[in-house]
């Protein structure tokens, strides 16, 4: 599926990410064998929240193609409210990578892993760039206290999916050697979207 100027694509089927409906033409056209977000340089998460949330609630495996285009990785989506449910969970862990704009927030059911700044990220951006190498360092030592299954970016709702696209890059140490069984998106929920 690719994404320019507010407009998903997947196989002959084009759709307005702003209509009310749009996304029932691209999972037709997806259908349950799985969706490749390709993304452009200026779609962001708000903007396809319907289609995450039809995708959720379709159960269609979904993966988020890397910037340079070599990778992909698979997501396992999740709403603000399955995002805490999960949070609730009586277990160990709970790892997360929060993306803010101005860096990356490690933090453990515990608490955040402290970085240059106390009020700032854990990995803060350097040269106007994501840091992945130090995040997937901070996930690495994380794994081998907590021996999480999975954990989750959070990335703020004005990300663009590129973006996203870079981070994932940190839950992996190398090609198919993922740091966790299960990565999960949190995206937000539309008002009107169906459970």
């Amino acid at each position: 599926m690719t994404f320019a100027a507010g407009e998903a694509r997947a196989g002959g089927a084009a759709a307005s990410l702003r209509a009310e409906g749009g996304v029932v033409a691209l999972l037709a056209a997806i259908g349950k064998g799985g969706a490749l977000l390709a993304p452009d340089a200026a779609t962001y998460m708000a903007e396809i929240a319907p289609l995450l949330a039809a995708l959720d609630d379709a159960k269609v495996p979904t993966s988020i193609l890397h910037p340079g285009g070599a990778v992909s990785f698979p997501v396992e989506l999740r709403d603000e409210a399955t995002f805490d449910a999960w949070l609730d969970e009586p277990r160990a862990g709970k790892l997360r990578v929060i993306q803010r704009q101005d860096g990356l927030e490690l933090v453990s059911g515990i608490g955040k892993l402290p970085g240059p700044d106390p009020n700032g990220p854990t990995v803060p951006v350097r040269g106007g760039r994501l840091d992945v190498a130090t995040t997937r360092e901070g996930l690495q030592r994380l794994q081998q206290r907590f021996h999480a299954s999975d954990a989750c970016l959070v990335p703020s709702f004005g990300t663009e999916l590129r973006a996203v696209g870079t981070v994932l890059s940190a839950f992996w140490s190398g090609p198919k050697e993922p740091l966790f069984e299960r990565v999960c998106l949190v995206y937000p929920r539309p008002g009107g979207a169906r459970r």
